[in-house]
């Protein structure tokens, strides 16, 4: 007899009947299924600013009223706390959190990780700078001083660098430029 073999796909994200309630306004989001591959961007819209927040919060271990199944590279994380959450490889790029505002670019630049693990693989200063010229130019500048646009960009770098493989922004469109 042929031997079948079952090659399970592992998503960078996968959602399956994963549905989400707010406290005062109740159940937001019912049944959503998603798959999205390596490599593979998404971005996630609603009418409703709680309905995006409570969506985001969730997938980064902020929400705790949810159930279903939210697996990143096929590890299921949907009771974990954010702290557990990077340890798969995922950052909230978010400005407010992923910078510290008194040290300037480069200082925050060479910071270790805000988590406890180093994922390893990030890129090199070089490599941020190719991605974000207007990063070395500000190199010296206080990070509380850059623009709302260089902010954003200065947090990714930073989540590049430690080598996380999934980011998850709020707002993108509204503060990052072409770069």
């Amino acid at each position: 007899y042929p031997t079948r073999v079952m090659v399970m796909a592992h998503y960078a994200l996968e959602l399956i009947n994963f549905s989400a309630w707010h406290r005062s306004q109740g159940l937001l989001i019912r049944g959503l299924n998603v798959q999205v591959s390596q490599g593979q961007t998404v971005a996630f819209t609603s009418a409703h600013q709680q309905t995006r927040d409570v969506l985001m919060h969730s997938l980064i271990g902020r929400h705790q009223l949810k159930q279903g199944s939210v697996r990143f590279l096929n590890m299921e994380s949907i009771l974990l706390n954010t702290s557990n959450i990077h340890d798969f490889g995922v950052v909230h790029c978010d400005p407010e959190l992923g910078i510290v505002p008194h040290l300037n670019c480069e200082e925050n630049l060479l910071l270790p990780p805000n988590n406890r693990t180093l994922v390893g693989g990030g890129l090199s200063l070089w490599e941020i700078f190719h991605l974000f010229p207007a990063l070395e130019n500000t190199l010296n500048s206080l990070s509380s001083g850059l623009s709302d646009d260089l902010k954003l960009q200065l947090a990714w770098a930073r989540a590049l660098r430690t080598g996380a493989r999934i980011f998850i922004f709020e707002r993108l469109a509204h503060t990052l430029p072409a770069i």
